[in-house]
């Protein structure tokens, strides 16, 4: 099976929408990364992406859909084992497109991170993660 994700950089969408607040809808929210980062988060998600699937320019096209949101922000309710509070999250889900049921074509994993980090590390270390359990290599 081929799999397809489409990708929007008109919209810093890789249908990776990566901060739905972009610039083009609205002025980003107060605990979103900035501009720049979002750029280098993006060049990350469709470097890493591309060697593993194939990206296509439009959703017509796809079979499949990732988002990926990312905030820093502390957050006093979420707290590590040293209970520290979490210092911002990377939300990363996987949709079947086109999406009829979100409950059941959608899955979503929120790494929570407790450190302060640049925001392009941190991304590229949970992403990778994310891809390596959701587009294993193959082993032949």
């Amino acid at each position: 099976m081929i799999v397809r994700i489409v990708t929007q950089t008109a919209a810093l969408s890789l249908d990776l929408r990566l901060v739905v607040q972009n610039g083009i809808a609205g002025p980003l929210s107060s605990n979103s990364v900035s501009v720049s980062d979002l750029g280098q988060i993006q060049n990350v998600a469709v470097h890493l992406l591309g060697g593993r699937v194939q990206l296509v320019p439009q959703k017509d096209n796809a079979n499949l859909m990732v988002q990926t949101r990312m905030y820093q922000t502390k957050n006093y309710a979420v707290r590590n084992s040293k209970h520290e509070p979490a210092h911002g999250l990377v939300m990363i889900s996987v949709c079947r497109f086109p999406i009829v049921t979100m409950a059941s074509d959608c899955e979503n994993l929120t790494f929570y991170y407790f450190a302060d980090y640049q925001a392009n590390d941190i991304f590229e270390n949970v992403f990778t993660l994310w891809l390596n359990s959701v587009f294993p290599t193959s082993t032949k």
